[in-house]
């Protein structure tokens, strides 16, 4: 299943991304397409975690698919390239 974000990522916007991606979490395999994203913020980082961990539980995957340039920074940054699956390769934001 694909999660489609858009525009600012960040606290006023990370309780409906919550809420969009709840009955899936643990049901399927999902990407997050970050690809319109244009703002990304620590809480946002957190909710990825937080979707990490629960597909983790049920041996679903998660992709973040296609991050700007920037996003993969932060991702770089605070390490989180080694725990979340970033795909930059079909990107034409970078």
């Amino acid at each position: 299943m694909v999660v489609l974000v858009g525009g600012e990522f960040d606290l006023a916007t990370v309780d409906q991304f919550d809420q969009a991606v709840a009955p899936y979490r643990t049901q399927y395999d999902l990407i997050v397409d970050l690809a319109s994203t244009t703002l990304l913020d620590s809480t946002a980082l957190g909710a990825l975690l937080r979707l990490r961990r629960d597909s983790a539980s049920t041996d679903n995957s998660l992709i973040v698919l296609a991050p700007r340039s920037y996003q993969r920074r932060l991702f770089e940054v605070t390490g989180l390239e080694f725990l979340l699956a970033v795909d930059d390769e079909n990107s034409g934001n970078n």
